[in-house]
């Protein structure tokens, strides 16, 4: 395996991450019509609940989270999930899961991942079927990737402040808990960074409309997100739908990060 197929993947996951949105797989729960409240469906009041949500989620400083992933781009589907605990101000971050067989040109297998966010670096371990493992890491991850889930929570957050068009769906259990589900639309500068990275264009639009979903707690905070990009790519289009479900509030970040990670913007096109 070359370090140039690694790093490669590590952008992957960066840019595949970013700007947390939508899973082909319906969130947990059945959607009935609330039998006890009677949440207003005009958009006015459906749009200030989504948007009052995001203060009401960052003052609890932290969670546990699941981010889920499936996206396709020029004839080539991807999906993984990965879970862990993280500081909704973004600083911190410790998330981990698999990448399935294929994600990674070439190697047909599984690839345990971790992802750790320590104040602006991202660091990325992967373990290889022959017992090889590595730290990488890079300092500019987050402004590359236009955001990243798990590492930049604190600005997907508050990209809800930009939600309109919202209407209230109905009541829905997730994971035990309660919750208000509305659809709608947000704006995102973020996914528009993305676009442009992958495009390499430079005259595109600072802003992209994406469809999106919400599920709010009876206090007003944010149990999930789901956002679904789609636009061209070489051949076909690309769309990504990822989302990002919270619980355990308040739940322990403790992260260290590690040491001898190879910095990503230091290897180039080099072999292994």
């Amino acid at each position: 395996m070359r370090i140039r197929t690694v790093v490669a993947v590590a952008m992957l996951v960066l840019a595949t991450t970013a700007c947390g949105a939508t899973s082909r797989t319906p969130a947990p729960g059945t959607a009935t019509p609330s039998a006890t409240t009677t949440p207003s469906t005009s958009t006015g009041s459906a749009d200030a609940a989504v948007r009052s949500a995001t203060a009401k989620t960052l003052a609890q400083r932290s969670a546990r989270v699941v981010v889920t992933y499936d996206g396709q781009s020029n004839g080539r589907s991807q999906a993984y999930t990965l879970s862990g605990v993280m500081r909704l101000d973004g600083l911190e971050a410790d998330l981990s899961g698999v990448l399935p067989p294929g994600t990674i040109p070439g190697l047909e297998a599984s690839v345990p991942v971790r992802m750790v966010t320590y104040h602006g670096t991202i660091y990325y371990h992967y373990v290889f079927p022959n017992g090889r493992a590595i730290w990488l890491k890079s300092d500019a991850a987050k402004k590359a990737a236009g955001g990243v889930a798990g590492s930049d929570a604190d600005a997907q957050l508050r990209a809800l402040d930009s939600a309109k068009g919202m209407t209230f769906v109905g009541s829905q259990t997730i994971g035990g808990v309660g919750t208000r589900h509305y659809s709608g639309t947000m704006e995102s500068k973020s996914a528009a960074a993305q676009l442009a990275e992958m495009t390499k264009t430079t005259n595109g639009p600072t802003s992209l409309t994406l469809p999106l979903e919400v599920w709010i707690d009876s206090h007003g905070r944010l149990v999930r997100e789901d956002v679904t990009m789609s636009y061209p790519a070489t051949t076909g289009t690309f769309t990504s739908h990822s989302s990002m479900t919270f619980s355990e509030w308040g739940a322990a970040v403790k992260v260290t990060p590690p040491h001898g990670a190879v910095d990503v913007a230091s290897l180039g096109t080099a072999g292994a």
